[in-house]
């Protein structure tokens, strides 16, 4: 029973290793990115929406949160969720409104 047990727990391990790493291996630049890739400073091309902070050998992305009016009179909002709820797969929004007792569904029809 081990030995069967044995090779699924290895490759079950080892997939979770490399979840969060990734080696970039092409340096030729893509879209967006103006390259070749020449200058091997400390600089490096930002994207919009994101900030970085560095510390010693170690360089964090952070992705900047952009917001998006639906409506801007859904008078007193206490919970907004994102869900697709038709399946149509799209991510809709559902909104909980204490103050009028309502709960809003806006469907996202990705136009």
């Amino acid at each position: 029973m081990l030995f069967r047990i044995l090779p699924l727990l290895i490759f079950g391990f080892s997939t979770f290793a490399f979840a969060d790493s990734a080696t970039q291996t092409d340096w030729s630049g893509i879209d967006g990115i103006w390259g070749p890739v020449l200058d091997w400073s400390i600089n490096f091309y930002t994207a919009t929406l994101f900030e970085y902070s560095t510390n010693p050998s170690e360089l964090i992305l952070l992705l900047l949160h952009q917001e998006h009016t639906i409506v801007g009179e859904y008078v007193g909002a206490n919970s907004v969720y994102s869900a697709d709820i038709n399946g149509d797969g799209y991510m809709d929004v559902l909104g909980a409104a204490r103050i009028t007792d309502d709960i809003t569904w806006w469907e996202n029809s990705d136009t």
